[in-house]
């Protein structure tokens, strides 16, 4: 016989205190911490908690008695369901003073090394519209909300094209509007999805493993390109015909798609980076621009979903690495050498954030020298001696050489390396069309790439820019790191938690001197932070 389950209590009129995790807020009620989605600080709330722990617990709200004066009225139908915007109702000010926040408790409580004061989160140009790439799910069952499934509400179709919510890995809930990306994103998901009714076309079910709809990915470019990916499971040949059509109806309805390609993906999980990809129509790739640079982004390609933020972040990984030494920290690059900026901005510590293109903002920064693209004249534009003063970079998870590229104008030699050989070839080609010339990429797992006989064999680095994945760095590569004792490190990162156990362990050598936080995705938890160290 099963124990019956304790039932948790309701808390009546409590007032929320704090931004917390995960894109929670949370109250303390005597010793217990108490975790609250979809609130903010100062609302006052009935609060009935779903799980409990010796040290803290986890709420709804069931009802708002008080809402905080600083709450917004979600501008999304789909929020508090979707769960990929989880602070509509924060002021962005705020969301940007708690992301700061989240980055320096993150270094100070996991790091626990010397800190120099934080620079003012750079905020989002943009905080609608913002990305340039969303990935949507095709299935047969929809995702239902308590307020669907106590009201009995029937619908015609049971099919849904849209995201994933929490804990429901075979149901999707159907997206109508989504303000992450511009309304070309909702224009082509609604055309497909009502083809899809009209002719009977089945939607994937995650459990039994069929249906011929199964994914699609939307890819936007700063310079008018768009690329659409559709995931088929096709088994028949009657399927086969059905996405043929389905894309030529696609094709013929939105003219704008310049890259339209398809997968066909029987596997059992949704990834494709290991499939062909076939292209229906158009060029297989789109390209964005950053500052003066072109960059060809292919389906399987890793670039910054934040297009103009990603220009916020390059800035300063490129100052960080570039700018001269910062008061008497060792191991620079002289002030007025051709790798240095001729004035780098300032970077002030005080609270609060600042808006983009402020005095505080890298993309202020005067121009290095006549050449465009932030480039000192005279830099080179291929290789150059080993006695040059300029330094050779080493620029690790290139991706598609974003970084990589950014910075080579200023380098004697950049070497990049990355996982995915698809985007090793995207770096290679975007530093031909760009005319750069003093770059060299290597595909493979950074710790097996990465070695002292690598390193031996190309060069001991000046400056090593990383940019890993959230997991962080590997150990064998932080080592490797420490053995090539570059004079610099420029540590970007879309995890701070992971980032600052990473410091930590290069911390014997290496001294944490600039912070900066950027903001690439408004309305979400998630901020990327950039770290330089300096070689002690």
């Amino acid at each position: 016989m099963s124990r019956k389950r304790k039932e948790l209590p309701l808390l009546s009129a409590v007032e929320i205190t704090d931004v917390a995790a995960e894109g929670k807020a949370l109250v303390r009620i005597d010793d217990l911490v108490v975790f609250v989605p979809f609130v903010i600080p100062g609302d006052i709330v009935d609060l009935q908690l779903t799980k409990k722990k010796h040290s803290y617990a986890e709420a709804e709200a069931v009802r708002i008695l008080q809402p905080s004066k600083d709450r917004l009225e979600p501008f999304c139908p789909h929020f508090g369901v979707c769960g990929g915007c989880k602070w509509q109702m924060l002021p962005y000010e705020l969301q940007l003073q708690a992301k700061q926040k989240q980055v320096m408790d993150a270094l100070t409580r996991i790091g626990k090394v010397e800190l120099p004061p934080c620079s003012p989160i750079l905020g989002s140009k943009k905080i609608q519209e913002y990305r340039n790439k969303l990935e949507f799910g095709f299935c047969n069952r929809r995702w239902l909300t308590k307020e669907q499934i106590r009201s009995g509400e029937q619908f015609e179709h049971q099919e849904s094209v849209g995201f994933h919510t929490t804990g429901s890995f075979d149901k999707i809930l159907p997206i109508e509007e989504c303000h992450l990306m511009e309304p070309v994103n909702d224009r082509i998901r609604l055309f497909i999805r009502d083809y899809a009714y009209d002719r009977g076309l089945t939607f994937y079910d995650q459990r039994e493993h069929t249906g011929l709809l199964r994914g699609m990915m939307i890819r936007t470019s700063n310079m008018g390109g768009l690329m659409l990916l559709i995931q088929f499971c096709m088994m028949t040949e009657e399927e086969h015909r059905q996405a043929q059509d389905l894309l030529k109806a696609v094709a013929d309805n939105f003219p704008e798609i310049t890259s339209l390609l398809y997968v066909d993906n029987q596997k059992w999980n949704d990834t494709f980076g290991d499939l062909p990809v076939n292209v229906f129509r158009g060029e297989d790739h789109i390209f964005l621009q950053m500052e003066d640079l072109r960059f060809k982004v292919g389906p399987k390609s890793f670039y910054q979903t934040n297009t103009d933020q990603a220009l916020e972040l390059y800035n300063v990984a490129r100052t960080f690495a570039l700018s001269p030494s910062f008061g008497s920290v060792p191991g620079g690059f002289a002030a007025g050498s051709p790798t240095s900026p001729s004035a780098s901005p300032s970077f002030c510590s005080v609270p609060g954030g600042s808006p983009a293109g402020s005095p505080t903002s890298p993309s202020a920064s005067p121009s290095f020298g006549s050449v465009p693209g932030g480039s000192p004249a005279g830099s080179p534009s291929g290789p150059v001696s080993a006695g040059s003063p300029f330094p050779l970079i080493y620029d690790l998870y290139t991706g598609t050489g974003t970084i990589a590229n950014f910075v080579a104008r200023q380098a004697r030699e950049v070497i990049g390396i990355e996982y995915v050989p698809e985007a090793i070839e995207d770096a290679k080609v975007n530093s031909r069309i760009n005319g750069i010339t003093n770059t060299k990429f290597f595909a493979g797992d950074m710790k097996d790439i990465l070695t002292e006989d690598f390193i031996a064999q190309h060069g001991r680095p000046d400056i090593i820019i990383t940019d890993p994945p959230r997991a962080g760095m590997h150990a064998d590569v932080i080592n490797v790191i420490l053995k090539a004792a570059p004079s610099r490190i420029v540590y970007v990162s879309c995890n701070p938690a992971t980032q600052a156990r990473d410091l930590a362990l290069l911390d014997a050598d290496y001294k944490v001197t600039r912070i900066q936080p950027v903001d690439m995705f408004p309305h979400t938890q998630h901020v990327e932070n950039v770290v330089l160290l300096e070689r002690r």
